[in-house]
């Protein structure tokens, strides 16, 4: 099991080595879902820029490469807002190992987290949508799987945990 731990660790470690408290809290949320099969149909809610479910459905990135180099930390003010994980930028980052399976639908609220997600080809199928309007753009009882990474930022939970229920199949 430590072997396994510390691979999923590295793995992380790869991606986001310029903040080590993500790594350890993603390389801990991985080994969390390991019992978890993501059938298809399957829906990534709020997928961002996808590299969580990349690495731990078995992809990898080469090192060193780091997702905070793709931020627009450099133009933080404290006088303005400015989102520093929304940068234009046309940096591929280097996949070492596609991963060992695909997820069929990922949403998110900002485009430009669906492009970055778009160069990992984890995804079939990218849906702009703010998950705070409901109903979920899914049919009914549609899908097998049902992820999320970020629910904690939507202010109605209940309402959206009641939406993800339609959407999922009985046996989902």
């Amino acid at each position: 099991m430590a072997d396994a731990l510390e691979s999923k660790l590295r793995k992380y470690l790869a991606y986001v080595w310029l903040r080590p408290e993500t790594v350890m809290f993603q390389t801990l949320k991985s080994k969390s879902l390991d019992s978890i099969a993501f059938d298809s149909p399957s829906l990534d809610i709020s997928c961002g820029e996808g590299s969580f479910l990349f690495q731990h459905l078995g992809g990898e990135f080469e090192f060193p490469y780091d997702q905070h180099l793709e931020t627009r930390a450099a133009e933080f003010s404290h006088d303005k807002f400015i989102d520093i994980i929304d940068g234009d930028t046309d940096i591929k980052p280097p996949i070492k190992k596609k991963p060992d399976q695909l997820i069929d639908f990922g949403t998110d609220w900002k485009q430009k987290l669906l492009d970055k997600s778009a160069r990992l080809g984890i995804y079939k199928n990218l849906i702009l949508h703010d998950n705070n309007h409901l109903p979920l753009p899914f049919e009914t009882e549609s899908l097998k799987t049902v992820f999320s990474n970020s629910l904690y930022w939507v202010p109605d939970i209940e309402a959206i945990m009641a939406d993800i229920a339609r959407i999922l199949r009985p046996d989902g």
